[in-house]
């Protein structure tokens, strides 16, 4: 009897809007990237204790995780990618 196994799951990602102070924020780390990168779309790529930042195939930087507990609650998305509308103002 055979069962099929599901795949292993790869490393965490997170898609980050780098903000104009040159900022993004993933699993409550602040990481500097520069103002030259300011508005850039990235990929962070968690693994081996290390956050990896993609633009396309160029690595902007890599950063240790100073997080001391698990990643499993980090938001895949930013905010300036799916803001959600605001409520009108009342009178």
């Amino acid at each position: 009897m055979t069962t099929d196994l599901p795949a292993p799951a790869g490393p965490a990602q997170a898609e980050r809007a780098i903000d104009k102070g040159g900022r993004i924020m993933v699993g409550g780390q602040r990481m500097k990237l520069g103002k030259r990168n300011v508005g850039k779309q990235v990929a962070v790529v968690i693994e081996d204790g290390c956050f990896h930042i993609m633009y396309g195939a160029e690595e902007l930087a890599v950063r240790q995780c100073k997080t001391t507990g698990p990643l499993a609650g980090i938001k895949t998305t930013s905010k300036s990618q799916n803001p959600e509308p605001r409520p009108p103002k009342a009178p």
